[in-house]
């Protein structure tokens, strides 16, 4: 099985985001306006960000996934992972 998208996201301390996409197009790309986008936002905010951003991709399609589901999962995939992300950073479990 191969992933229809992945997000690999950290943040520090301060709030500075890092985002990486990969599957959705043929080579992997950070994601530098949402990462800008981030700042100092909710896990809904982000995942509204992401969706508003989302057209920077051009999902690839390939038999067993459509192009345009690869990029439609990237909101969820970005709201899990800053909320993991900011519970790991409040010291949440």
């Amino acid at each position: 099985d191969y992933p229809s998208a992945i997000v690999n996201a950290s943040a520090s301390a301060e709030g500075q985001w890092r985002i990486g996409v990969s599957a959705v197009e043929d080579q992997p790309k950070r994601w530098h306006a949402l990462e800008q986008a981030l700042r100092g936002v909710s896990p809904a905010q982000a995942e509204e960000a992401a969706r508003d951003l989302a057209a920077a991709f051009i999902g690839r399609d390939t038999p067993g996934t459509p192009g345009w589901y690869r990029v439609s999962v990237l909101p969820v995939l970005v709201r899990r992972a800053v909320t993991a992300i900011e519970a790991q950073l409040s010291g949440r479990p």
